[in-house]
């Protein structure tokens, strides 16, 4: 089964002015949704940060839903997690309606609790769709007020994730999260510096995990890695 996994579109950026926006329309329609046509992916994994702000403009989000219609329209089903640029509020309307069309958004950690099954050719597979969230939204959903620091609360969430996936089936998750040991660009670095890091040994358990975040493409420990943005974001990065 094909999956592609991708993150980091931050639709709607500016680089020192300038709109990426008909960049990233020019990547999306001339080479994403072209190989998706080519290769018939049974589904795309959006990891994060579709916006690159939380009150996206509009010229963003009518390229997103273009997006998602030519996605739809051929067959392929989607799998998005809000990140910590969108606005996960504003993402979260018509994602009921959409998921009657394929379209998963998860912007919610009770939704993480809820796996997804993609089916295709005789082969499935489960996904945990894990949008970003601070340790604070952690303690209270579990109601546990001593968890501390990134890792612990990432820990704690994926131990309450991995006993409703289905043991005999390959298990995916899908998350927004800067991962300890990976490496910084510079069109992040602003952003990203102070956040607090996971240990990639907290991803136990699961045969892949599609990361975003960090804008640099990378393995994160054993299981997990980051597909890096589509376009380069700083005028520093190769």
């Amino acid at each position: 089964m094909l999956i592609y996994h991708t993150s980091d579109w931050h639709l709607g950026r500016m680089l020192y002015g300038r709109s990426l926006l008909s960049d990233q329309e020019h990547f999306l329609y001339n080479v994403f949704l072209p190989a998706v046509e080519r290769e018939h992916p049974a589904g795309v994994i959006i990891a994060g940060d579709i916006y690159d702000r939380q009150v996206a403009a509009i010229e963003a989000i009518r390229l997103f839903d273009g997006v998602l219609d030519r996605l739809v329209n051929l067959g392929c089903k989607v799998f998005a997690v809000s990140g910590n640029h969108d606005g996960a509020g504003r993402m979260a309307i018509m994602k009921s309606a959409l998921r009657r069309s394929g379209v998963y958004i998860a912007t919610t950690l009770e939704e993480a609790m809820e796996p997804v099954t993609l089916s295709e050719g005789g082969e499935t597979v489960q996904l945990a769709l894990l949008p970003y969230c601070d340790p604070a939204a952690v303690r209270d959903l579990l109601c546990d007020s001593d968890l501390r620091g990134e890792t612990a609360c990432m820990g704690a969430l994926l131990d309450r994730i991995r006993p409703k996936l289905d043991p005999k089936l390959p298990r995916l998750l899908v998350a927004h999260c800067f991962a300890a040991g990976a490496s910084l660009s510079d069109s992040e670095s602003v952003f990203v510096g102070g956040s607090g890091q996971v240990s990639p040994e907290v991803f136990a358990g699961f045969d892949y995990v599609a990361l975003g975040h960090l804008h640099g493409p990378q393995p994160a420990g054993e299981n997990a890695r980051y597909s890096g943005s589509p376009l380069k974001y700083s005028i520093g990065e190769a």
